[in-house]
């Protein structure tokens, strides 16, 4: 029920760029509303994309503002977050504070492998995520730091 549109490779500072970029999510956000599909977007921090529009939630939040769709909201990739220095304990219930939060994602920062071999706590980050009520899909985006079966055993319940 969700697709995610890409900022691309650009400055959103640049004011032609930036409209731009808020015209086609209008647009998008107008298709996808046809078939009641909510459409995301996600800040990426610049280790890993380098050059990348959308580089803060700040300016997402933003953009969601200045669009106006009520079928747009945030991808909120912990993984990104972390990598951006920010403190994901605070940014989940920020935006779970908001109706812009639709969907999260989580990866070990700082080298995107499993959620549990980060740099935080992914007990106190998965129950802090229950803690918020938020009831919709956590997508696990990683790299296996072993085997693909072997990455998923954090996934066992009583795991966290």
């Amino acid at each position: 029920p969700r697709i995610h549109v890409l900022a691309g490779l650009a400055t959103l500072t640049d004011s032609s760029t930036h409209q731009t970029y808020v015209d086609n999510l209008r647009w998008a956000c107008k298709q996808a509303d046809k078939h009641h599909i909510d459409v995301v977007i996600e800040p990426l921090n610049a280790f890993d994309v380098p050059g990348y529009a959308l580089h803060s939630f700040e300016w997402a939040a933003q953009v969601i503002d200045t669009v106006q769709a009520n079928n747009l909201g945030l991808q909120l990739d912990l993984y990104h977050a972390q990598r951006m220095g920010l403190d994901v304990c605070n940014l989940i219930p920020q935006w779970m504070q908001t109706t812009q939060l639709l969907h999260m994602q989580v990866a070990g920062a700082p080298h995107r492998h499993e959620p549990h071999l980060g740099e935080w706590n992914w007990a106190e980050v998965a129950n802090l995520i229950d803690a918020t009520g938020y009831t919709g899909w956590v997508g696990a985006e990683y790299q296996p730091s072993t085997s693909t079966r072997d990455g998923l055993t954090w996934m066992k319940e009583g795991s966290i």
